[in-house]
């Protein structure tokens, strides 16, 4: 299957440069802070085959995608990734020794409806993308500009012309280590969900509940977040309950707490380690730059919506208008809202008519 084309857009004039403290109110690095996503990052092909082939033979969950469902990732790719994942299967299937028919429903199943495809324009398209001049090969440029676009943190790949120049992570370990503070952050994420939802079907209140099994599993009551998911179990139900369904209580709450304990201090440090990394931004921060680093991180948004968080004169706000409905990158994904790329549902295959990449 080929892409799919591309509507055809009003080429508009390129946007003035704009600083988002002095114009918008807004630092584009407090849009990237953590409190958006502890990590936003471009995939390359590479990483993406890796990471699929890894679950296809090790029947292991993803890394990645466990990070993206949970919220503590935000990823996305160019088109250029996406077109390389459907044309260069077959030799990435055997690459890693997997059979190449799982390989893409693997992709197109799993990976796909989670990472959005943004589309960078051509240089002569009049659209402006962040500049790559330093970017050492050219079949890089667009992984580096959409990290750009959207003031990604990191480009996940593999590729030395990346890991030179500190768009990527510089080696195999460094790789490895931010993947796992991803599955740290993860852990953490879930472990706080199932909090929540056994507090929420428990009851209310759980003082006493708190505080017997904190010291049945020797666990420190000061984890405040974990204090407050169980603190909605019901200290009355507690003290009326019966001695077996007291101790029935004690023994679900206890490995609750226990997980929570130990996913709480490797989440802090992977978080402190993982908003380390400088931004990927460009040079000049302009309108296309802080648009695509809302959306990234806050898709299906309407105009609107992106006008109040950016703090757009009316005049800026006649200038978003018109970039959202010109330039490639921003596609609407829903009436009225718009995000930075779109999810693709199908791999293309190999088009005999266009030159390989």
């Amino acid at each position: 299957m080929t892409q799919p084309a591309m509507q055809s857009r009003n080429v508009s004039a390129p946007a003035p440069t704009l600083s988002l403290v002095d114009s918008f109110g807004l630092d584009v690095f407090d849009i990237a802070s953590y409190k958006f996503g502890d990590e936003v990052f471009v995939a390359d092909t590479d990483a993406l085959f890796a990471d699929a082939a890894d679950v296809l033979k090790t029947g292991a969950e993803s890394r990645l995608l466990a990070a993206i469902d949970t919220g503590v990732a935000i990823a996305t790719m160019s088109d250029k990734t996406f077109r390389e994942l459907g044309w260069v299967s077959a030799s990435a299937a055997r690459g890693h020794g997997v059979s190449e028919a799982d390989l893409r429903a693997l992709i197109e199943h799993e990976y796909l409806p989670r990472i959005p495809v943004v589309v960078v324009p051509p240089p002569d398209s009049g659209h402006w993308m962040p500049a790559a001049a330093d970017v050492p090969d050219r079949d890089d440029v667009e992984h580096v500009q959409v990290a750009r676009l959207i003031c990604a943190r990191m480009v996940y790949s593999h590729d030395k012309d990346l890991r030179g120049p500190g768009f990527a992570p510089r080696t195999r370990a460094e790789y490895d280590a931010r993947i796992g503070h991803l599955t740290a952050l993860a852990s953490r994420k879930r472990t706080e969900h199932h909090l929540g939802v056994f507090a929420t079907v428990t009851g209310r209140g759980v003082n006493a509940v708190v505080s017997r099994t904190a010291t049945t599993v020797a666990v420190r009551p000061a984890i405040v977040w974990t204090a407050l998911a169980v603190g909605a179990i019901g200290s009355v139900y507690y003290l009326l309950a019966p001695m077996q369904r007291r101790e029935r209580l004690i023994e679900r709450v206890g490995p609750l707490l226990k997980r929570a304990g130990a996913a709480l201090g490797p989440a802090a440090e992977a978080r402190q380690a993982l908003s380390a990394a400088n931004l990927i931004a460009p040079d000049d921060i302009r309108l296309e730059t802080a648009v695509g680093a809302y959306l990234a991180r806050h898709p299906d948004s309407t105009e609107s919506d992106i006008a109040e968080a950016l703090t757009l004169t009316a005049d800026d706000r006649s200038g978003l208008a018109q970039l959202l409905r010109a330039h490639p990158s921003f596609e609407p994904i829903s009436q009225p809202g718009w995000a930075v790329g779109r999810v693709r549902t199908e791999l293309e295959t190999f088009p005999s008519s266009r030159e390989r990449i």
